[in-house]
């Protein structure tokens, strides 16, 4: 009878290579470990909500409303655009630029920012005058949107 030989005189890898492997996984476990404690220790500033209140017919053509944000931001993180259904009546804009004259306009439509008492914060005591509206056209279709970081953040529908 005839004996197999199980093993065979083979050589592994070499030390050299075995070495460098291990060295590079553990480089590379390390990383991953890293991005995910760098990851996992910041928080992302949440974006604030916006509510509208006090909607009121003014005048003829003309609207004024107030919001009423979550936390005070100023004016100038915030941008402000109306629509007219899906079309933009009044394209973005910033929305401390509609507290002075010529306000923010477009499509003769005009809206003005009255800042009360928070000198370029958006608070509850801020108002938003919409003019220009034709009120025998008018039946919901005019949006004014906040918008915050990209994100609309506050809309309100007309009338």
């Amino acid at each position: 009878m005839q004996r197999k030989l199980l093993y065979r005189e083979e050589e592994g890898v070499s030390p050299v290579i075995a070495t460098i492997l291990m060295v590079a996984i553990t480089v590379v476990l390390a990383a991953v470990l890293y991005v995910m404690v760098i990851g996992f220790g910041t928080t992302q500033q949440a974006k604030p909500v916006v509510l509208f209140s006090g909607k009121t017919k003014a005048s003829t053509g003309t609207w004024t409303f107030s919001p009423q944000p979550d936390k005070q931001e100023s004016m100038s993180s915030y941008q402000v655009l109306v629509r007219n259904g899906t079309v933009a009546a009044i394209t973005p804009a910033l929305l401390n630029t509609c507290v002075a004259s010529p306000f923010c306009t477009g499509s003769g439509l005009t809206i003005k920012v009255t800042d009360d008492v928070s000198a370029g914060q958006l608070t509850s005591a801020d108002i938003f005058t919409l003019s220009g509206l034709d009120d025998t056209q008018v039946s919901g279709t005019y949006t004014v949107v906040l918008v915050y970081s990209g994100s609309e953040v506050g809309t309100i529908k007309i009338p």
